[in-house]
């Protein structure tokens, strides 16, 4: 929380106004919250009107980026001072890692965790630290990052290219193989496509999603309930579309599900909604499957019933 204590507070407090020094006189445009049920690895960032990034809360793996390993419970601004605009990951995500996006120069930095090559340096050293993330072409847009205890990785560079690293188990990663990623490497079987969202379906089993400008839907990795939307339920090593009406184009999406019960939601240019895999609950709002009724999942996609 970062006001000093280590104790929960059923009412709201200002947090600036000299529970966190380093806030005090701050005007802070953004908040971000790490983690999960698993209060070991939670933090917390703040980013004020000058881009500067501060951080509290838990600190085993350097996560927090203040050039130690120490939990701290009031804000501390980043080693380094650099400027940033987007906190990624942390807490159970990737086991302790945390991106930090500069959307003025394009950067990318990450310190924490790094068992599984999660900070693309070609090394399993973890980072107390924020350490800059390089390719030939290290001006990027977005990244998504994959949860559980590994680090998975996937990003869009300026110029709709993408690119993976990290854990890759479910080949998940699109490389055609299941073999850990040392340092971020572009996606071959989306070279010629330009893609503007990446997002990662990852707890103990992997999927990567890629939509490109064009409205479709290009997904890789684990798809044991059929998430993929492919038609099938075997696991993909390459990205590969997905299977939609010809007129069909998704404008956006975005993933539901734990572990590795999950599935996509995507809207379309007519507003509709389409939902695949995992259908247990009726998480995909398809209530009606092939004319019948039922919670079966669902290997492509279906357009959700809206009442």
């Amino acid at each position: 929380m970062g006001d000093g204590t280590n104790n929960p507070s059923c009412v709201p407090k200002k947090i600036n106004a000299g529970l966190s020094p380093a806030l005090t006189g701050k005007t802070i445009t953004k908040v971000f919250a790490l983690g999960d049920d698993y209060q070991y690895w939670n933090s917390t960032w703040v980013i004020d009107d000058s881009r500067n990034v501060y951080s509290t809360g838990y600190n085993g793996y350097g996560q927090l980026g203040i050039n130690n390993t120490s939990n701290v419970n009031v804000f501390t601004q980043i080693y380094g001072s650099f400027k940033g605009d987007y906190v990624i990951g942390g807490g159970w995500n990737s086991r302790g890692t945390t991106y930090l996006m500069n959307t003025v120069d394009h950067t990318l930095r990450v310190t924490g965790s790094n068992s599984y090559y999660q900070h693309g340096n070609g090394t399993t050293t973890n980072s107390i630290s924020f350490e800059l993330i390089n390719t030939n072409n290290s001006t990027w847009k977005s990244l998504a990052v994959g949860s559980y205890e590994r680090g998975s990785v996937i990003a869009i560079d300026l110029n709709d290219n993408v690119w993976t690293w990290g854990y890759n188990s479910d080949k998940q990663l699109g490389s055609n193989s299941n073999t850990n990623i040392r340092v971020p490497t572009q996606v071959t079987s989306l070279s010629d496509i330009k893609i503007k969202k990446v997002l990662i379906q990852g707890a103990q089993n992997g999927s990567c999603y890629a939509l490109d400008y064009d409205g479709d839907l290009w997904t890789c990795g684990y798809n044991g309930y059929g998430q993929l939307g492919n038609g099938y339920t075997t696991t993909n090593s390459t990205f590969t579309k997905v299977i939609k009406d010809g007129d069909i184009k998704f404008v956006d999406f975005d993933l539901f599900g734990a572990d590795n019960v999950s599935g996509f939601l995507a809207a379309d240019q007519y507003g509709n909604i389409w939902g695949c895999g995992y259908n247990g609950q009726y998480s995909t709002g398809v209530t009606t499957w092939y004319g019948t009724q039922g919670n079966q999942n669902l290997y492509i996609p279906l357009k959700a019933t809206i009442n």
